[in-house]
């Protein structure tokens, strides 16, 4: 009986033993999995990624599949090298591993709000205000929803409440809190929010953007160019910073570095007022661009996703390229403009003029224009040119004249004399002599 209690003793102690050896082991495995992701989220932070810390992430990602902060991880890396897609599914796997995170909860929020998920957002916020209703960054985050929402008195409760909850500055809040100033016009109080948080994170977007903002309000042009250029690069498709930025720049004397702003503020413009106030804009430019910058800029819209697509865009390069006479850019940006939004009347019509004065390809600049008056048949503008042209082609064998304006455009300054006696050839009665 002795014996049996001391070998039940002694299995007893030697699995204590052992679960404090697994714990420990355990421990320590934990601390190296924390060491090695702390790493990793210091090297993304830098903009120093390898491909062996990217490598090492995945293998713990494959290794640990429950771990959200792993996941959370990944999702950062896939978001800085611009795979938007790979990071929301890495975030929502983040919050499904630890629902009670606050972390994952956040960084699935600001995936959605930026891929413009914002009612998914605004949703996935109301769930955690009500789980956490005291957090600070849960507080700060529903505030610039409520913002979005223009529930500006709102917003500005919760970005209080989120400071006074708050043991540690909170990035943004003050350029957040900056924002609403502006609203209120009090100019000097939002750029005083706004360098707060720039002394953080000096390129802060929202902490740029309202000091850019605040700065013009208050007569800097100069120094707002470079808190602009910083919100601009971050948003391109911000109407409200494109915008103020192009106008800076002109009132600097910047032009060749306003033409990218102002094409992109069109591309955003919310209505047709806004892009016929950009136009006039883009008017006030052209003397000052060299076809050199021209190509250039067209060369770096093909690149750009938030203005390659865009018809209004190629549109107006059209125009610009036509006054800078580069008809034959002009010729290749309206037909890209019509490729790119065929139920468009000022397209069509922008297209058969270049074709009929740069190309006199007058049928097919005929066709361009009944097309154009087929989705505006009320336009006195494209109706009096089909007119003209349909009458133009009737007697075009006889029309001399045009025959001679054809003859002059295309002419290198060599062409035979016997080319002018064959378009005289056929001239009216009354030039005879």
């Amino acid at each position: 009986m002795v014996k049996r209690i001391v070998f039940c003793f002694a299995i007893s102690l030697i699995c204590f033993c052992l679960s404090l050896s697994s714990g420990s082991t355990f421990a320590a495995q934990n601390n190296n999995l924390n060491a090695s992701l702390s790493r990793i989220e210091q090297e993304l932070l830098h903009k120093n990624l390898t491909k062996a810390s990217l490598a090492e992430l995945i293998s713990i990602v494959n290794e640990y599949p429950n771990n959200s902060h792993a996941h959370i991880v990944l999702g950062n890396c896939c978001d800085s090298m611009g795979l938007p897609e790979q990071a929301m599914e890495q975030y929502k796997l983040a919050f499904k591993c630890g629902p009670n995170n606050v972390e994952s909860l956040l960084e699935l929020v600001r995936a959605q709000v930026r891929a413009g998920q914002l009612s998914a957002a605004s949703s996935l916020l109301k769930q955690a205000m009500e789980r956490f209703p005291t957090d600070p960054q849960i507080l700060f985050w529903t505030g610039n929803a409520l913002f979005k929402e223009r529930r500006y008195d709102e917003a500005r409760e919760l970005y209080v409440q989120a400071i006074n909850k708050s043991k540690k500055p909170i990035v943004g809040i003050n350029s957040a809190l900056g924002n609403l100033s502006l609203l209120d016009e009090r100019y000097n109080n939002a750029l005083a929010l706004a360098m707060t948080d720039l002394v953080y994170d000096p390129n802060l977007p929202l902490a740029n953007e309202v000091a850019g903002l605040a700065m013009l309000k208050i007569g800097k042009f100069e120094q707002a160019v470079p808190h602009l250029a910083i919100a601009y690069k971050n948003d391109p498709g911000n109407y409200n910073v494109a915008i103020h930025y192009t106008r800076s720049l002109i009132w600097c004397g910047k032009y060749n570095d306003a033409i990218m702003p102002a094409l992109s503020a069109l591309a955003s413009a919310p209505n047709f007022m806004d892009r016929h106030s950009i136009a006039k804009i883009t008017d006030e430019l052209i003397p000052h661009l060299s076809k050199a910058v021209i190509d250039d800029n067209v060369e770096q819209i093909s690149h750009l996703r938030s203005l390659d697509k865009n018809a209004f865009v190629h549109l107006e390069l059209a125009k610009i390229c036509l006054k800078r006479d580069l008809p034959e850019l002009a010729l290749k940006e309206s037909a890209l403009a019509v490729k790119l939004d065929p139920h468009s009347a000022s397209a069509k019509y922008k297209l058969a003029l270049i074709i009929e004065n740069y190309k006199h390809d007058y049928a097919t600049a005929l066709r361009y224009l009944r097309e154009a008056k087929v989705l505006e048949p009320y336009n006195y503008e494209i109706n009096q040119h089909l007119l003209r042209l349909e009458d133009r082609l009737t007697i075009n064998k006889s029309d001399w004249a045009w025959r001679l304006k054809d003859w002059l455009s295309s002419s290198s300054g060599i062409e035979s004399a016997n080319a002018l006696k064959n378009i005289l050839a056929t001239k009216p009665r009354y030039l005879e002599f």
